[in-house]
């Protein structure tokens, strides 16, 4: 049993013991949170981590093996945030930062086919086009390599200056169809893949608690 399997059986013991609210609560987190996270519908960040282990009267510490609450690094890899700017010549470009706090066990990412901190980055939702599925302030992983559009599946794709995540969908005349999941906005269709910049596709969503 590695140090995350360690980890989530005494969260799920918490859940059977009904103290996972008091938990919770200690950690600075919301019960639903802790919820998803055993549900794998959502990671936490390793100050949540540590401030769960904390209330067991552990301590995170990398990488000493022997501390049945360590997390081994070499189990998990980290990815570079991504934003878009101009360049001088008035072209689009992709700006990677150095900021990689967003820990991703390897097991998972190779089950969706990244194998490589070369294969996904980051990207910080800025705006509202996606709510309620997105909201500002949440991050997204993004599979670099995963271009083909699969119908209804979040993609990154360029939107004039800017990255932004939308829903595609392919049209039976051979279009995409380009819609946010905010009504406010119109829906958009275009007649080739050619027309459009794929980035790549949204395989993981991170939420503010």
């Amino acid at each position: 049993m590695n140090m995350m399997e360690i980890f989530f059986k005494r969260l799920q013991q918490a859940k059977e013991e009904r103290t996972l609210a008091d938990l919770a609560r200690k950690a600075e987190v919301t019960p639903s949170g802790l919820t998803r996270a055993l549900q794998g519908k959502q990671m936490l960040g390793l100050d949540k981590a540590s401030a769960i282990i904390a209330t067991w009267g552990g301590e995170l510490v990398f990488p000493d093996e022997n501390d049945p609450f360590a997390f081994n690094l070499e189990e998990f890899s980290f990815f570079p945030k991504i934003s878009s700017q101009l360049a001088a010549d008035g072209s689009f470009v992709i700006k990677y930062t150095q900021e990689k706090t967003q820990p991703f066990q390897k097991d998972w990412l190779e089950a969706r086919q990244i194998c490589s901190t070369k294969d996904a980055v980051l990207l910080d939702v800025i705006n509202d086009f996606m709510q309620p599925i997105l909201s500002v302030g949440d991050v997204v992983l993004i599979a670099l390599k995963q271009k083909e559009i699969i119908s209804g599946n979040l993609y990154a794709i360029r939107v004039g200056t800017e990255i932004q995540i939308r829903r595609l969908e392919r049209l039976a005349c051979g279009g995409i169809r380009i819609y946010c999941e905010n009504n406010f906005y119109l829906p958009q269709e275009i007649h080739s893949c050619e027309e459009l910049e794929i980035i790549g596709r949204v395989c993981w969503i991170g939420k503010i608690l």
